[in-house]
C-alpha cells in the first residue's frame, strides 16, 4: 500500500509541476535532478529524501522568514515539522488520538509516545483494528 500511495503522489507532482516552483529553480540543474530521483523512488520516504534539500523552510522565530535552505533528507524534513517537539509545553487537556492501522503516521507516533505520556495534560488513545 506504501508504494501505491507513492505513485499517487508522483502523479500529483507530474501534474503539477509547473506550479508551486520559481523558474529559476526549475531550471536548476540540481532540481531536475533530485526531480528524476523522486519519480524514480519506489515510496514517499523515497520522494520526500530526494525533494527535501528543494523545500522552502520557514525559521522557527518571528518574523518566520521562508528561505531556501532545504532540508538534509525527508527525516530532517519530518523531525522540523513535528508538533512533538511542542508538547513538553501543552499546559490545557490535548487528546490524541490514533489509529493502529495507520501505515503512514505509525512509526512516527511510536516514537513519539514518551513525549506524549510524560506530559500530565496530554491523553494519548490508540485504537485497534477489529
Amino acid at each position: 500500500s506504501g508504494a501505491l500511495l507513492g505513485l499517487g503522489v508522483k502523479r500529483s507532482l507530474f501534474s503539477n509541476r509547473s506550479g508551486g516552483i520559481g523558474l529559476a529553480a526549475a531550471r536548476s540543474p540540481s532540481f531536475k535532478k533530485s526531480m528524476r530521483k523522486a519519480m524514480m523512488s519506489y515510496t514517499i520516504t523515497g520522494l520526500d529524501d530526494a525533494l527535501a534539500p528543494h523545500m522552502i523552510r520557514v525559521e522557527d522565530w518571528y518574523p518566520f522568514t521562508p528561505h531556501n535552505r532545504g532540508y538534509r533528507n525527508g527525516a530532517d524534513y519530518y523531525a522540523e515539522s513535528s508538533c512533538i517537539r511542542l508538547v513538553s509545553h501543552v499546559s490545557v487537556p490535548m487528546l490524541v488520538l490514533a489509529a493502529a492501522d495507520d501505515f503512514i503516521s505509525d512509526r512516527g507516533f511510536m516514537a513519539a509516545m514518551p513525549a506524549l505520556v510524560r506530559n500530565p495534560n496530554v491523553i494519548v488513545v490508540r485504537t485497534s483494528t477489529w
